[in-house]
């Protein structure tokens, strides 16, 4: 941003940020075509499929061809992917306020999305998740699920204070020309 002619030098993404962005982007696009391409996908021989039918057998929801959540979470997952991927785009182009400021977005959406998803299921009876055991809920569903909501407040927080940290050197550069 420009202020009486100074220049907000914001800091660029983090390496964790990058990496989150395209492993994630990857991810997403196999869980949304997954879900996308049922009951197909469902019975399909190899990698990546074989990975998802398992995990259909601890959240039965990605098996059901009734559920409408699985269906619009996956169509979300098509724009989320898209807006991580202008991200990494603005970082790499060096507009590092634009993506930072995006990546509070888009975590944002992937922080309420998990949330969201989660408060379905305990609002629908855990429908989709009551016959697993303790043990295979936690492991198999809780503790994946929360990285969905714990890395995106991590990155929420780096850009906000990254961008912090850009307006901050803003400030000081026109104190010290004011002065």
């Amino acid at each position: 941003s420009r202020a009486a002619g100074l220049t907000c030098s914001v800091p660029g993404l983090s390496g964790f940020a990058y990496v989150w962005f395209i492993v994630t982007s990857l991810v997403v696009c196999v869980d949304l075509t997954f879900v996308i391409m049922r009951p197909w996908s469902l019975t399909a021989k190899g990698q990546p499929w074989e990975t998802w039918q398992h995990y259909a057998t601890f959240d039965k929801r990605y098996a059901s061809m009734t559920d409408g959540w699985v269906l619009l979470q996956s169509y979300l997952n098509a724009g989320e992917v898209a807006l991580q991927l202008l991200v990494v785009l603005f970082a790499l182009l060096g507009k590092n306020g634009a993506a930072h400021r995006l990546c509070i977005v888009v975590s944002s959406m992937t922080l309420w999305k998990t949330v969201i998803y989660f408060g379905m299921e305990h609002f629908e009876g855990y429908a989709f998740t009551k016959h697993n055991s303790t043990q295979d809920l936690l492991q198999m569903v809780v503790v994946p699920s929360a990285f969905w909501i714990l890395i995106p407040l991590v990155l929420i927080a780096q850009a906000w204070g990254r961008l912090a940290k850009g307006e901050e050197v803003l400030y000081e550069r026109k104190e010290k020309k004011s002065a």
